[in-house]
């Protein structure tokens, strides 16, 4: 085809009419192919709007003190303690 004269989009054009499209590396970007496109970059970028908006409304928790022990916890710190004195 070379030694024919055709230049490089027509040897290329020819094995599309031949084989279809799909000997290309990458589809021609026209057509329902521009969504191969276009479809990443609009994901990156809808991903990215929720992340900043997920953000923005994202409220950490104050921070306080912890909550006072209950009756529980008291009578086994007391019994510890005890213990602890025993040993002593």
């Amino acid at each position: 085809m070379i030694r024919k004269g055709l230049s490089h989009r027509q040897i290329v054009d020819f094995y599309i009419d031949k084989y279809g499209e799909r000997i290309l590396a990458a589809p021609r970007p026209r057509g329902f192919n521009l969504t191969a496109y276009i479809l990443p970059g609009a994901a990156l970028v809808a991903g990215a709007g929720v992340v900043i908006l997920l953000l923005r409304r994202w409220k950490p928790a104050p921070l306080s003190a912890p909550p006072p022990p209950e009756q529980a916890d008291l009578a086994y710190l007391e019994q510890i303690e005890r213990e602890l004195k025993e040993k002593e």
